[in-house]
């Protein structure tokens, strides 16, 4: 009785097994990741992408065993490139129903982000959720960001001059200096960050309430979401769990005290 062909199977069985199993995480090894520029969290220092949420999440893939390439986008242009499964990943992300079609999220969040309003600080605007009407004023607003269930709920409701969208932070912060918008809302972290700039530093401020405390206008968590198109439900859970270690072990917050001194 000749063996020869059933070990012929045998081997090209086996052959077929290690291919399905660790090529795709030989492919993975590398991953892909988008963002946009939003100082203190992302931004370009000396060719290089660094940033608080930046080092957070290379240290929970290569904790993992994975780098992370990541590459600074237009939010808009970032969010089209993980549905498409060009990028692997993509950080900053927040959650919402649309969005879970399309991305894996892991169940531990980077962290929560406080949506607050700028305005010039000649200005005496006071904006607040349960008022509708702005009808004299133009809003600053970032394509495509999701600002939490609150806050997009309450600006299909409002009634702005107009509302003029832009592919980052950033530029919304230039066209309130220079008169071009009335205010803009982003988060707090890359307001105050732009804010202590030399060309912004004496012109623009956060808009606040009593004892002037920043008016929260909501506060959705944001993600490191993985592409349906080539990453797993897997990986998103292992990142989860992987971040979760990174808050117990005190890693997070020593990530965080570099870019934000008070929390030394």
């Amino acid at each position: 009785m000749s063996y020869g062909p059933i070990m012929k199977t045998v081997s090209t069985f086996y052959v077929m097994l290690f291919c399905l199993l660790f090529v795709p995480f030989a492919r993975a090894e590398k991953l892909s990741i988008v963002t946009m520029l939003a100082p203190p969290l992302a931004y370009e220092q000396d060719g290089k992408v660094v940033g608080a949420m930046t080092d957070v999440v290379r240290e929970g893939l290569r904790r993992m065993g994975l780098e992370a390439d990541i590459t600074i986008t237009p939010w808009r242009r970032a969010l089209h490139m993980t549905q498409e499964g060009e990028a692997d990943a993509i950080f900053q992300a927040g959650k919402n129903a649309d969005r879970q079609q399309w991305f894996h999220y892991p169940e531990e969040p980077l962290y929560a982000v406080k949506i607050i309003a700028v305005k010039r600080t000649n200005e005496s605007i006071l904006f607040l959720p349960d008022r509708y009407d702005y009808t004299q004023y133009t809003l600053g607003m970032v394509r495509s960001y999701y600002f939490g269930p609150h806050l997009e709920s309450f600006l299909k409701k409002a009634r702005f001059k107009k509302k003029e969208l832009v592919s980052s932070p950033r530029f919304n912060f230039t066209k309130l200096a220079q008169g071009r918008i009335d205010m803009l809302i982003t988060n707090i972290d890359t307001a105050r960050q732009i804010i202590s700039e030399p060309d912004f530093r004496h012109s623009l401020e956060i808009i606040t309430g009593p004892k002037e405390v920043p008016i929260a206008l909501d506060e959705p968590k944001a993600y490191l979401a993985f592409s349906k198109k080539n990453m797993t439900k897997k990986i998103a859970d292992k990142f989860s769990n992987t971040l979760k270690a990174m808050k117990r072990d005190g890693t997070y917050d020593r990530i965080l005290s570099t870019y934000y001194p008070s929390r030394k």
